[in-house]
């Protein structure tokens, strides 16, 4: 579907839905130029301003709910501006998961995940739970993990299999309108990566040895970076910072780490990785020495209570003075979100701050939080529910998703490339 937008003062534009995106193009060669995007009773989105060129401007309207009547208009500097055209987003197919919502959410902008159920999508939602951008991932996939570009082009996800290791887990880079960018095949992946400012990856991968006294070989974890389309080269392993031997029974069978969460501190130049099996939550820098841990062998910090201890926990933040997990635990108890105050002077944690959903949610796999000033994001994955609770740790807003649907990992943004809220 292609719409012109005429004006005397500029060549003409159009609006084109593109795979999950709408794109505008337009030309503007005297002055600089954008596009906004109207819902019929206020602006929604507008571009940024575009440099005034000879080439015609392409840029995806990011945002946009799916399925929604809107208008757009090209506008000059100057004020200039051409007639509206109507348009349509496009809509979800038939088969994509469905959810409610409840409350009001104290915060604005956009949550990158995805959907497993019968189907694996990538999402994009905004913080009303709308979706804005959508891609299913085809085959027999688990998408748990996607994260915007670096360089704003697109998103990164990895996409598992429940197969041998001919049919490898792989991970894939698509620009906004779906267009593939880049996949490869990553052997042992686990779970989570993040991709650093010069657009090197970061994997969470198994690291699978034989050990003396163990009949079977012990899965641990390391963790590689990647520029895509080159070698991995280590950053860390597990089994250079604990002993199989030293730390306790494997977890499930050969599983000894089992690490599921992973993260990168530009400031820093810091990764942290959890894992699950030994309950603990590592620090590391990009030559593997460790700087901080909470549980697990050889800790930092020990929890003042010791019932109220990580495990079997996902994903993490650090937060100021602490940390922020989510503390999947067990089904008696329910899972929960949890944060820490760390004293290094007596090495303590000390539980701060906590939510635990009511009723009880148990979360047997997956599962995040991430907190800003305005409160804390809490996905409840395999329960498929997100909960926003305020700093006093009250609900104000939540998603419940179909029966049977799985929240993968939530990257929370507060904008999208290339576009604003409505002025």
């Amino acid at each position: 579907m292609t719409l012109l937008l005429l004006a005397c003062t500029l060549t003409p534009a159009s609006v084109e839905a593109r795979g999950p995106v709408v794109v505008a193009t337009w030309s503007a060669t005297a002055e600089r130029s954008r596009v906004e995007v109207n819902d019929g009773e206020a602006d929604v989105i507008v571009t940024e301003w575009q440099e005034a060129s000879d080439e015609a401007h392409v840029v995806p309207l990011l945002g946009l709910p799916s399925g929604g009547a809107y208008s757009a208009v090209v506008v000059t500097e100057s004020g200039t501006t051409t007639l509206p055209s109507t348009f349509e987003s496009p809509a979800v197919p038939n088969d994509f998961p469905t959810w409610t919502t409840e409350g009001t959410p104290g915060w604005e902008g956009y949550m990158v995940g995805s959907l497993l159920g019968d189907s694996s999508y990538v999402t994009i939602m905004d913080e009303h739970g709308r979706a804005v951008w959508f891609l299913q991932e085809e085959g027999d996939t688990r998408v748990i993990r996607a994260r915007p570009r670096v360089d704003g082009r697109g998103l990164w996800f990895a996409a598992s299999r429940e197969t041998d290791a001919e049919d490898a887990p792989e991970i894939v880079s698509v620009d906004w309108t779906g267009e593939e960018l880049y996949r490869e095949e990553i052997p042992y992946f686990s779970h989570d990566f993040v991709e650093h400012a010069d657009e090197t990856l970061g994997l969470l991968l198994e690291d699978v040895r034989d050990v003396d006294g163990f009949d079977v070989p012990v899965h641990g974890n390391r963790v590689t970076e990647l520029v895509p389309g080159h070698t991995m080269v280590e950053v860390f392993s597990t089994f250079d910072a604990w002993s199989p031997s030293d730390s306790g029974a494997l977890h499930q069978e050969e599983d000894w780490t089992h690490g599921n969460a992973l993260d990168w501190d530009e400031d820093t130049q810091l990764y942290t990785a959890g894992f699950r099996g030994q309950n603990a939550i590592v620090e590391f820098d990009r030559d593997g020495k460790l700087h901080r841990q909470l549980g697990g062998p050889t800790a930092t910090y020990e929890f003042a209570d010791k019932d109220a201890a990580i495990y079997n926990q996902h994903q993490f933040q650090w937060v100021d003075g602490g940390i922020l997990v989510f503390d999947n635990r067990v089904a008696e108890t329910g899972s929960r979100a949890v944060r820490y105050d760390l004293d290094d002077a007596t090495g303590l944690a000390t539980v701060a701050w906590s939510y635990e959903h009511e009723p009880p949610l148990w979360v047997y796999a997956l599962g995040d939080v991430d907190e800003d000033a305005d409160g804390v994001l809490v996905t409840f994955s395999t329960s498929g529910t997100i909960v926003d609770v305020s700093p006093s740790a009250e609900p104000r807003w939540s998603l419940s998703a179909d029966l049977g649907t799985v929240l993968g990992y939530t990257t929370r943004v507060p904008a999208l490339p290339g576009v604003a809220r409505g002025p």
